[in-house]
């Protein structure tokens, strides 16, 4: 009897054997194609408009306070704007672009146009920052004409008002 017994649960074992085997294999196979896509989970934290993956946040090194005379590197005035490196009392230099700079009435896109200054001229930052439209903003008066008015220190891509050291 036990001998019949032992051969009923050989072939039971042995038949049990390739379904764990198979099942192993395709939790496997599952497992690794999961892994292997690469794929991010979907979140309103990487993804930008139209689902499209956000470039990485850039991050200034070092970061400095302003005032401390030891300005050599950005801050962060803005929550959502880029870094900056200009406080009030700066002297600084319009360049990175062929285009006139355009002036406003007011820290913002919406503010009202006023005068141009060119590539290359001098400004003073006389006030700010001012945070709006994701953009750092300074009041500046030109060295050259004497003009005044409000800019844009520069966007995530590039930097219009650069300071001289």
């Amino acid at each position: 009897m036990a001998e019949r017994y032992n051969r009923r649960m050989t072939r039971f074992q042995m038949g049990m054997k390739p379904l764990h085997f198979g099942l192993l294999l395709i939790l496997l196979f599952l497992l690794v194609g999961c892994s292997s896509t690469g794929d991010v989970p979907n979140t309103s934290t990487n993804l930008g408009a139209g689902g499209r993956p956000l470039p990485p946040a850039w991050t200034p090194t070092p970061i400095s306070i302003p005032g401390t005379g030891l300005d050599v590197g950005t801050w962060q005035p803005c929550d959502d704007a880029p870094p900056s490196q200009l406080e009030i009392g700066d002297i600084a230099i319009f360049e990175g672009t062929s285009f006139k700079l355009r002036l406003r009435g007011e820290p913002s896109l919406e503010g009202t146009l006023g005068e141009e200054i060119g590539p290359g001229e001098n400004i003073e930052i006389i006030n700010g920052p001012a945070c709006s439209d994701k953009l750092v903003w300074w009041e500046i008066k030109s060295l050259v004409s004497g003009i005044t008015g409000w800019a844009a220190e520069g966007n995530s891509y590039d930097t219009w008002l650069v300071r001289v050291e």
